[in-house]
């Protein structure tokens, strides 16, 4: 990415850092939940954790109005929550 290109993405970079690491918390606590069989609290943490990747790309389209260099990342993200979040909900 040349620097004409890369005008304005640090802040959006930086609030997606921030965003995954929330959300690595999250992910760690559902797993804690789904482990101690809590899966109401589970299912919780997984949706908080979903916000992340669409939070992410919210950002970048909101300040520099362009998909996010990470939109790849924030899509295979996104489904992988997805997935145990729906196993979560059944339970």
């Amino acid at each position: 990415m040349d620097k004409k290109s890369s005008h304005g993405i640090e802040l959006p970079l930086r609030d997606c850092i921030k965003l995954y690491t929330d959300g690595k918390d999250y992910l760690n606590q559902a797993l804690k939940n789904v482990k101690s069989s809590n899966h109401r609290n589970a299912s919780v943490h997984l949706s908080a954790a979903l916000d992340a990747p669409t939070t992410c790309e919210t950002g970048f389209k909101e300040t520099i109005h362009k998909k996010s260099p990470v939109a790849k990342v924030n899509k295979a993200l996104f489904q992988k929550i997805l997935i145990p979040l729906a196993f979560s909900n059944m339970m």
